[in-house]
């Protein structure tokens, strides 16, 4: 092998590995309010978007019925084929919240400054997204617990199911918190929303407190409400 062969050989090796290790980097990524203590952490590699059965896939997917979905890797996450526009700040821990309207799975308008006042766990996720459905039946035992000061609200985002299929999919399953119809990707687009599941958690005065990228337990989930509900209490 000649000199120039094994310069090209090196180059190419090491564009992958940081190829890579950006990948992992942004998966199961946690951020947090920079006033308050924490920094970013690991929770586990993204993966590929497998073929969900569901109501309906990513763009070019036929979508089937709903079904079980085998468990990923924990702290997976999925690519959501949202591409933010250019020039979108990245809404951080410690900004506010941008509001938006979208309409919920009966058609009726739902804006996020409704819910001021109390802490919003605002989760972004599709019915394709294998650990978006692992998720959601630890946010369910949330919801059981209802704490009166925090507000779900999962935002289906990428997703070609219809919001009637959508309310299907949720009431067949039990989940009862609030779902609105993000037709278009405009508010995943408004959020940056790159992989999902992504969480973030807001304070009753509309700031954000943390991020999180990938599904998570009840347990991670209580800790975040509570850093929100603790921060918003302080300022």
């Amino acid at each position: 092998m000649g000199a120039r062969q094994r310069i090209a050989l090196t180059v190419g090796l090491l564009l992958l590995l940081a190829g890579i290790a950006l990948a992992t980097g942004l998966a199961g990524r946690v951020d947090h309010d920079p006033r308050g203590a924490g920094a970013s952490e690991g929770a586990g590699p993204a993966t590929p978007a497998p073929d969900a059965p569901s109501p309906g896939g990513p763009p070019g997917d036929s979508g089937e019925a709903p079904g079980d979905a085998p468990a990923p890797a924990p702290g997976s996450s999925v690519r959501a084929p949202i591409p933010p526009p250019p020039g979108t700040p990245v809404v951080a821990p410690g900004t506010p919240a941008p509001d938006f309207e979208l309409r919920n799975l009966d058609g009726r308008p739902v804006r996020l400054s409704d819910f001021r006042g109390k802490v919003v766990f605002l989760n972004f996720w599709a019915s394709w997204c294998y650990p978006c459905r692992q998720e959601m039946p630890e946010i369910r035992k949330l919801v059981a617990e209802e704490p009166d000061d925090l507000v779900v609200l999962g935002v289906t985002t990428s997703d070609k199911a219809s919001p009637q299929e959508i309310k299907d999919f949720v009431e067949t399953n039990g989940y009862d918190w609030t779902f609105v119809y993000d037709e278009g990707s405009r508010v995943g687009r408004l959020y940056r929303v790159t992989f999902i599941p992504t969480s973030y958690f807001i304070d009753p005065g509309g700031i954000v407190r943390a991020r999180y990228i990938g599904p998570m337990t009840v347990e991670q989930m209580r800790e975040y409400v509570q850093r929100a509900r603790t921060a918003g209490a302080t300022e």
